[in-house]
């Protein structure tokens, strides 16, 4: 029934991520926010997710980056290798707060067991999570057309909601306490963007990562240290890794081309990131 991915809505959420296992079950747990203005002013009612709870457990799924719903036009082979499980419940947390339980694909699941490996990780990744869904006919009004409620962007009161993703390259990266929403014609183009960003600012001779393998810059010394143990020290980065060896040319390539960040703030990071590796080895 909606099969035209450009139609559809991108709610990216604020929240705190939880893993935990059940006997040899792997859960994650997703608690956001809702009600509240953003700094672009969206308003997603908590009614919204609540309304399709049950649709949602029955029929949805978790993937990473919504590349399962907007892959192919991406151009990305075999999307649906980016589901990485199913959600089991959707919760009222009280004061416009909503939950996610959710069940990981069993191990043996590369995507999923990528996932499952950097929430466990000591110190974990940060993610974010993004709802992909389309409006319910008169349920979703932009109020930069209506005109009528003030400063206020977007109100979401109904959602056919399909997925929920999994992301650490979120297309609003300032998102505290409310969420964010974006269309998914916009958010294809974006990601269409990083995808010609990545390929241009990739060293002769390598071949450029796709948008789903960046990770959100490190904000203090701890995420600083998540980069070194889960992404340098398993290989997982291209740049910097037990094969290539650490230095902090290698540690600036990581933070440029993984996280997007500008050469010189790449070589602050490298810098502070080299420093902690050394006072941690003195110690």
């Amino acid at each position: 029934m909606y099969d035209d991915s450009a139609d559809a809505l991108c709610i990216d959420l604020p929240v705190l991520i939880k893993a935990r296992t059940d006997g040899d079950r792997r859960l994650v747990e997703v608690e956001a926010s809702n009600e509240e203005k953003d700094s672009e002013k969206d308003i997603i009612k908590q009614a919204a997710l609540l309304d399709e709870a049950a649709s949602f457990v029955a029929t949805g799924h978790l993937d990473i980056d919504h590349y399962s719903e907007i892959g192919e036009r991406l151009g990305i082979t075999n999307p649906t290798d980016y589901i990485v499980g199913v959600p089991t419940e959707v919760k009222d947390l009280g004061k416009g707060r909503t939950g996610v339980l959710g069940e990981l694909h069993k191990a043996g699941r590369r995507k999923a067991d990528e996932l499952w490996s950097s929430l466990t990780a000591q110190p974990p990744v940060r993610w974010r999570a993004s709802i992909y869904g389309f409006p319910k006919a008169g349920m979703v009004e932009d109020c930069r057309v209506s005109k009528g409620s003030g400063d206020t962007r977007f109100i979401v009161k109904g959602i056919h909601w399909r997925s929920l993703a999994f992301t650490r390259n979120p297309v609003n990266d300032s998102i505290t306490g409310a969420a964010h929403v974006v269309t998914a014609k916009s958010m294809i183009a974006i990601m269409k963007s990083r995808i010609a960003g990545a390929k241009s600012m990739a060293p002769a001779g390598t071949i450029a990562q796709p948008p789903v393998d960046y990770i959100l810059e490190p904000r203090n010394r701890e995420e600083l240290m998540g980069h070194w143990h889960y992404s340098m020290k398993t290989g997982r980065s291209p740049y910097a890794n037990p094969e290539m060896g650490y230095s902090v040319a290698n540690f600036q390539d990581h933070f440029r081309f993984m996280c997007g960040c500008s050469p010189e703030h790449s070589d602050i990071l490298a810098n502070a990131l080299m420093n902690l590796l050394k006072r941690e080895k003195r110690a």
